[in-house]
């Protein structure tokens, strides 16, 4: 349970600074290689956590 816990925080740490990252754009793109782009880089980095 410690540990499904530390993984939520941690996954949750992760959303808050690409979510920072993408408010400091002007805009957001909503380009589908740039959306496919985040995504796969939030995969990516939930499942090296």
């Amino acid at each position: 349970l410690r540990d499904l816990l530390e993984s939520l925080s941690r996954a949750e740490d992760i959303v808050k600074v690409h979510e920072a990252r993408l408010a400091e754009k002007e805009t957001t793109s909503l380009t589908p290689s740039e959306v496919q782009d985040y995504v796969l880089t939030l995969k990516v980095r939930l499942t090296l956590r």
